[in-house]
């Protein structure tokens, strides 16, 4: 029933002429000259529209360097270079300083693992690595940022809010589908459908902590887990609306207080 919206996010970091103010994150424009552009930091953040086992992933990826947690499988191609991946358990893939030829490649081995039959029959339609690389806001003009370091662990301070942010982009498109096409679900079906949504989002952890390596590394994701609110309350407001409106029993709770603060 659902139709296609790829999401995806992209951050371009230059690593000179770095601002220093009160705050290590700025956001500025996108210098258009060729010598920026070469010592840009490129962040890109994709979600696959469903959750992903990461011992599979790990598997289809051997060969090259892995760190594991829970959460997220870590895989690094050339860390003096900060050219690396992350993949979460929820479904986001970011990418760091990686071509675009290289980023369909991975993106086409975690995608031809078998999703969990459990997922398909809520996720949405024409979700390809092709479509996910194609449909990046870069074709246009990505966001841009300037940090006053470009360790790795920072820049996985920011793929770490973009996971949760495109992640929840999906599932606020798949709550729409919905209620786009709430007259075609009978109750058990609306049910399903919102329970599936809030759980996959509870799996996100939207406001959840997180330890990084470096204290640069802290000070970014805490100036920049607040951009996570703002889709996050639109979800549990959405939700919350149409529960009350059908008087529907057994959905399940959202695990974390939606918030407007850093909105």
């Amino acid at each position: 029933m659902f139709t296609l919206r790829a999401v995806s996010r992209n951050i371009v970091m230059p690593r000179s002429a770095l601002m220093r103010n009160a705050s290590n994150i700025a956001t500025f424009t996108l210098a258009e000259d060729d010598e920026e552009k070469e010592v840009a930091e490129v962040i890109r953040s994709y979600h696959l529209g469903r959750s992903l086992d990461l011992q599979k992933v790990g598997s289809e990826l051997s060969g090259m360097k892995q760190v594991k947690s829970v959460n997220c499988l870590s895989v690094y191609v050339d860390r003096q270079n900060r050219v690396a991946f992350d993949i979460f358990k929820y479904g986001s893939i970011v990418l760091y300083n990686m071509k675009n030829s290289d980023a369909c490649d991975n993106l086409e081995k975690i995608m031809a693992l078998e999703a969990d039959p459990a997922e398909a029959p809520y996720m949405m339609e024409g979700y390809d690595s092709t479509c996910l690389i194609s449909s990046s806001i870069s074709d246009d003009k990505p966001e841009v940022r300037q940090l006053l370091t470009s360790d790795l662990p920072t820049l996985q301070a920011v793929g770490l809010v973009l996971s949760r942010v495109t992640a929840l982009d999906y599932y606020d498109a798949a709550l729409d589908r919905v209620i786009e096409n709430i007259h075609h679900l009978d109750e058990d079906g609306l049910r399903a459908h919102l329970s599936y949504i809030i759980k996959s989002v509870n799996a996100v952890e939207p406001i959840g902590d997180a330890k990084f390596s470096s204290s640069d590394a802290e000070r970014t994701f805490k100036d920049l887990r607040g951009q996570v609110n703002g889709v996050y309350s639109e979800i549990v407001f959405k939700q919350s609306v149409l529960t009350n409106q059908y008087k529907l029993q057994g959905i399940p709770a959202f695990s974390q207080p939606a918030t407007t603060s850093g909105r």
